[in-house]
């Protein structure tokens, strides 16, 4: 799996142009909010496995807004959807949705039903 981020780290490590020694870049949280940062274009490539379930709360700021063209103020609806969730939930707010009464309902109702799906334990 981590095959694929070896040229990244290489890059990244790169000390041309230094003289000490030094990275000449080191990347920070800011860069791999760049869809076009190479870190994250090979995190986008990897498989979620078919045995991890998973669920999106996605913010909407402007509701009038068609879903495809809408963002949370900061995060295009695009760059949050996951192909593949078991839900997805998409509520009026912005980029801080988690907090809103909504998403915690919503969380709440997923940790129910993964709690729900379990397989009781028996006693010998």
């Amino acid at each position: 799996m981590a095959s694929g981020f070896g040229g990244i780290t290489q890059k990244r490590s790169s000390s041309a142009g230094r003289d000490d020694g030094a990275p000449a870049w080191i990347s920070t949280s800011i860069d791999n909010l760049d869809k076009a940062d190479l870190f994250i274009r090979a995190a986008a490539q990897l498989p979620i496995s078919s045995s991890v379930r998973y669920h999106s709360i996605i913010g909407q700021e402007s509701p009038d807004t068609p879903l495809v063209e809408s963002s949370d103020g900061l995060v295009p609806y695009w760059g949050s959807h996951l192909s593949g969730a078991t839900s997805e939930r998409v509520i009026s707010g912005g980029h801080s949705v988690q907090e809103t009464a909504p998403a915690i309902i919503e969380l709440r109702r997923i940790l129910h039903e993964d709690i729900d799906a379990l397989t009781p334990l028996t006693e010998d």
